[in-house]
């Protein structure tokens, strides 16, 4: 079985796959990525078709993703709230869109509480988020970068993170979770 779990925004997306073992049936991570919308902008576009544009770079990206996958644990925008822009509850919109073209039956919503709650804490930061990523999968591919003579995970890990919380969420929420491999 394949699971995706997806962090969805328009900027960037964090996905990751994870697969059961038939044996053992614990999940391994099979593949994680970080979707970053590198459409260019255009003086003669306004700033909603510039949106639409990467929308669609990013529905592709999505659907390639995710077609092998028996489930896709996905990660609901939050949308509202007195302190929220505009812009904000703009892309969490187009976000929601995109979600809305996923197949139904291999859905599976999840609330950022949702994901938050798999790292034992209902207001867990994204640094707790991560933290327990690269502790449920210490050897994974993890995109890094050398700075000072040392390797550091990125900062823009915490969409990866958040990805595995939605697939681990999801899997939860289905009884499927038997741990990690």
């Amino acid at each position: 079985m394949i699971v995706t779990g997806l962090d969805p925004s328009l900027a960037n997306t964090g996905a990751v796959k994870l697969v059961q073992d038939a044996t053992s049936f614990l999940w391994s991570l099979k593949e994680l990525n970080l979707f970053q919308n590198t459409v260019e902008p255009d003086d003669d576009i306004r700033k909603n078709e510039f949106d639409v544009m990467r929308a669609r770079a990013l529905w592709k990206s999505i659907l390639d993703f995710t077609s092998d996958s028996d489930y896709i644990c996905v990660e609901i925008p939050q949308t509202g709230g007195e302190h929220m822009q505009a812009r904000s509850i703009w892309t969490s919109g187009i976000a929601l869109g995109l979600i809305a073209t996923l197949p139904a039956e291999k859905l599976i919503c999840m609330t950022p509480r949702d994901l938050k709650l798999v790292a034992g804490k209902k207001d867990a930061s994204k640094e707790e988020m991560c933290a327990w990523a690269y502790q449920l999968y210490p050897a994974g591919p993890w995109p890094q970068r050398k700075y000072k003579g040392a390797f550091e995970k990125l900062k823009s890990n915490h969409h990866i993170c958040d990805a595995l919380a939605a697939a681990v969420s999801g899997l939860q929420k289905k009884n499927l979770w038997t741990g990690a491999s």
